[in-house]
């Protein structure tokens, strides 16, 4: 049995499958596993007759937090730490740095068969649709140092916030 199949054996009613990137430059082929796996296993639960959405997601919110060595440092570094979303793209067009980068990356999948169902995580930050998550987290920001220590042993700064604050 294919492990795709397997795996959607032991599942039942509407299932969504989810993945996404931070569109912070030129994907390498790698990044394509997650793509394809996800969609193997969309196909599995919609082949076994489960109601099943892909979706996928732009990081599109996330800082950019080092600049790509095939872009202009002097161009990009004022844009440290912005919002990949806030970013012009490298072609000048109307498109931000995110989209850019992202539409690339979606030409990718989509010659390869591969369509979720696309969104920004930038546009749920924008409506609020995420601040009752943020607040959670905020309230909850020493256990998640912890946590943090435990699997990375990363040492965080007491004042540390596992949420970047961005005016809009």
């Amino acid at each position: 049995m294919f492990w795709a199949e397997s795996f959607i054996r032991s599942l039942s009613g509407k299932q969504i499958v989810n993945d996404s990137k931070t569109p912070s430059g030129r994907v390498h082929v790698g990044l394509m596993r997650g793509v394809i796996i996800h969609d193997l296993v969309h196909r599995a639960a919609v082949d076994r007759g489960l109601e099943a959405e892909y979706y996928y997601g732009s990081d599109d919110y996330d800082p950019l937090d080092t600049v790509p060595p095939y872009l202009s440092r002097e161009e990009y570094e004022p844009y440290l730490g912005f919002p990949l979303c806030n970013i012009p793209a490298p072609d000048r067009g109307n498109r931000s740095f995110a989209e850019y980068f992202m539409q690339e990356f979606i030409d990718t999948f989509h010659q390869m068969g591969t369509y979720p169902h696309l969104y920004k995580i930038s546009e749920y930050y924008k409506t609020g649709k995420l601040n009752e998550q943020i607040r959670v987290i905020l309230e909850n920001a020493g256990q998640i140092r912890r946590i943090y220590h435990e699997v990375s042993s990363s040492e965080r700064d007491e004042k540390w916030l596992p949420f970047h604050v961005i005016p809009i």
